[in-house]
């Protein structure tokens, strides 16, 4: 009786021994046979490996691209904003009424409107006086006064004492509404009308009319350049006996 299980147990043996040999020798011929196709199969996983590393890094430059051309985009965005309102200031036609100024403009302007105004008042009440002297208003180096160029405030002094062609001027700016332009270094650039008149003494008439002047004032709050630029509503009056608005000094 105690034979039969020893018997049992070394054919199991024997058959669990048989069964690893079997396989083992499955897996060396197959191994055997089919080299190829480990390697296809090692190769074909390590490039898919490749791929979504490769996919995952595409991704990462296009999402660095479109931040960049985002920011690209609000620059330009903004410089095309910024270059729309200089042309619009810069297309701004002087009228007899105009806006309050910008915040940008408070900023740039060298003076403030009151003081540029008083000081072209004082100016042109200035220029109707037999004492008038150009060095109180100009720079020292005027770079336009009506046609004259790069002149100096001496020259625009002979200027007004060899005038005699143009005499009892008076100047007047309409409404007292001066348009201040643009800053550029250390100059700013006003436009503004006048009610113009004279006596011409050639013609025997009076002389009147709307002129528009520009003017650019230096950090010394003086006059670096003068111009008229445009002129309306030109008229010659014969003078009358009773005409009392002009006293004619010859």
């Amino acid at each position: 009786m105690i034979l039969f299980p020893l018997e049992d147990g070394s054919q199991n043996k024997n058959k669990q021994s048989k069964q690893k040999i079997i396989v083992n020798n499955l897996n060396t011929n197959w191994s055997k046979q089919y080299p190829n196709t480990i390697i296809f199969t090692i190769i074909l996983l390590s490039g898919l490996v490749l791929y979504f590393i490769y996919e995952e890094f595409k991704k990462d430059i296009n999402n660095d691209h479109v931040t960049e051309n985002i920011k690209n985009n609000s620059k330009n965005k903004s410089i095309i904003e910024n270059n729309i309102d200089n042309n619009n200031d810069n297309n701004t036609k002087i009228e007899f009424t105009g806006n309050e100024n910008s915040e940008k403009e408070l900023e740039e302007k060298l003076f403030s409107d009151e003081t540029i105004l008083n000081f072209i008042n004082s100016y042109y009440n200035d220029t109707e006086k037999d004492n008038f002297d150009a060095n109180n208003y100009f720079s020292e180096k005027v770079k336009t006064f009506f046609t004259k160029k790069n002149i100096t405030p001496a020259e625009i002094n002979e200027l007004f004492k060899n005038e005699n062609e143009f005499l009892n001027k008076s100047s007047k700016i309409i409404e007292n509404k001066i348009y201040y332009i643009k800053t550029i270094g250390e100059v700013s650039i006003y436009e503004f009308w006048i009610d113009f008149s004279c006596y011409r003494k050639s013609k025997g008439k009076y002389e009147k009319c709307k002129v528009k002047v520009q003017l650019e004032i230096d950090l010394k709050l003086k006059i670096k350049s003068y111009k008229e630029v445009e002129s309306l509503d030109l008229k010659f009056i014969l003078p009358s006996e009773n005409d009392s608005n002009f006293q004619i000094n010859y």
